[in-house]
């Protein structure tokens, strides 16, 4: 018997395919867990299971797909309303003709049976003030209370530390007792501790589902072995196909995929509602007026002449990437390739500058510290002003720095001109340098962009290179606005004293 079946589920939103040909099964009773790189469609393939994806404008689903009853966990909790007792209490079966004492009394018993202990004056609690591992917690137990077959859950351990984590993941344990769940995680460690099952995802496609054991072994398929030792699965080590055809008038928007009773061929649904015209893309932020020719960067002791303009296709922009090490005068290191780097690690120069989330935001800290230690990094520099600073030297060997800077806000324009100094000074040593904030996008991609600026690549030039190395980084029209500034900083002012 299954709780859910897919067979060649092809989900798109207008032109772009989110997810290609997924088939996947889930049995009564197991946790199977959903690992992948970044952006690979695993939120979206849980959406689609639990039937919020696929009914929306331009959203278009193919396939069958068989759904008993899915209630889905998202990612993020902080809009859960009411107090614990109108969440729990409005979802807790099995009340008619209590009293409000024996509701609470009935709650509590299903919460401890699931391992979260509840207090009589826990009730009176707002849920949106609670510890975010205590509102998962509640999130889980209430899913599991509403009768739900299939709890589909989405990273809900993302943001803690072991010992956050530690309760939760027993909950998801002793959850597989009355429902099956479906989990998206990017911490190997957690994922081997609960999950039955683990699958692959990479471009929208399960590339492969198998039993835990054999997921991490030494046995398994080459792209699982792949992302498990880096984190990542190059294109070439799968068979990626070219999806260009349309869908005909056959392809449809979904149904809801909650209680179906029967298979449901999604192709036979009526036709869609005619699309709605997509809004004009806004107009670029100016580029500021720089004198023809080469640039000379007027800094103490530095004459760099600027790259060259970024050529418009992919390909190009690639091989402009690869130069780097040229443009910047450094030499990129090869990394030893049995070492598990942490994950979204991206190089700007391989083994050389790169930038990557905190440690410890998928796996345990330790784990990514020693890693870099490992691929030879000297200095790691926290620009986290939500934290006090972080110890000189994290694990021995890694010395670490403080550059402190509001999550999707600017430093001073000398301060950031001290750090690329100081960048540059490292790298004249020898010794590696990574950058990080929380998710290692909005800060990190700042910083990182100024070197290159610094350097005298051109600002939109050195946001495209940064972001192809980590999409989606430098995040505000402020951390924008500030590279196109710190440029014309750097072009009619001399600073003195940034050493």
């Amino acid at each position: 018997m299954s709780l859910v079946m897919l067979n060649e589920v092809t989900f798109r939103v207008r032109d772009r395919v989110l997810l290609h040909r997924v088939g996947l099964e889930i049995r009564p009773g197991e946790v199977v867990a959903l690992m992948g790189p970044g952006s690979a469609g695993k939120s979206t393939l849980l959406q689609v299971i639990a039937g919020v994806r696929g009914q929306g404008d331009g959203e278009r689903l193919r396939g069958t797909l068989h759904s008993a009853q899915v209630t889905l966990v998202r990612q993020h909790l902080a809009m859960m309303a009411g107090t614990v007792e109108s969440y729990l209490l409005g979802r807790l079966s099995g009340r008619e003709g209590l009293s409000t004492r024996e509701s609470r009394e009935l709650a509590m018993q299903r919460c401890a049976e699931l391992g979260m202990e509840l207090q009589e004056s826990d009730f009176d609690q707002e849920v949106v003030l609670l510890p975010p591992p205590r509102r998962a917690q509640l999130a889980i137990v209430g899913a599991l209370l509403e009768g739900a077959d299939v709890i589909a859950v989405d990273e809900p351990t993302a943001q803690m530390n072991e010992e956050e984590a530690a309760p939760l993941l027993e909950m998801i344990a002793r959850a597989r007792t009355q429902s099956s769940v479906v989990w998206v995680s990017h911490h190997q460690r957690r994922v081997r501790q609960v999950a039955d099952r683990v699958g692959l995802v990479v471009a929208g496609q399960l590339v492969a589902l198998l039993p835990t054991a054999e997921f991490f072994g030494e046995d398994a398929p080459t792209p699982v072995r792949h992302f498990v030792r880096t984190g990542g699965c190059p294109r070439d080590l799968i068979e990626l196909p070219e999806v260009t055809e349309p869908f005909d008038e056959s392809g449809t928007p979904a149904l809801r995929a909650i209680c179906v009773p029967e298979p449901r061929i999604l192709s036979e649904a009526p036709a869609p509602a005619p699309e709605r015209a997509v809004p004009a893309e806004p107009k670029p932020l100016p580029k500021p007026a720089t004198t023809p020719g080469a640039r000379v960067l007027r800094m103490p002791g530095r004459r760099v002449r600027a790259a060259e303009p970024e050529p418009a296709n992919p390909t190009a922009r690639r091989v402009l990437l690869e130069s780097l090490p040229r443009v910047l005068g450094l030499k990129a290191r090869s990394l030893p390739p049995e070492v598990q780097a942490p994950r979204d690690l991206g190089w700007l120069i391989t083994g050389v500058l790169g930038g990557s989330p905190r440690p410890g935001l998928h796996r345990d800290d330790l784990e990514d510290l020693h890693a870099l230690v490992e691929l030879g990094v000297a200095h790691l520099i926290d620009m986290r002003a939500e934290v006090t600073p972080p110890p000189r030297e994290p694990v021995p060997g890694l010395r670490g720095h403080y550059f402190p800077v509001v999550d999707m806000e600017v430093p001073e324009l000398p301060e950031m001109a001290r750090w690329c100094v100081r960048i540059e000074d490292w790298l004249a040593q020898g010794q590696p340098v990574v950058v990080h904030c929380e998710a290692g996008l909005g800060r990190t991609g700042t910083l990182l962009a100024s070197f290159l600026i610094y350097h005298g690549v051109a600002p939109d030039q050195a946001i495209k290179l940064v972001r192809r190395v980590r999409s989606g980084s430098i995040q505000s029209d402020a951390q924008t606005a500030f590279l196109f500034e710190f440029e014309r900083w750097l072009n009619t002012s001399i600073r003195p004293g940034l050493r």
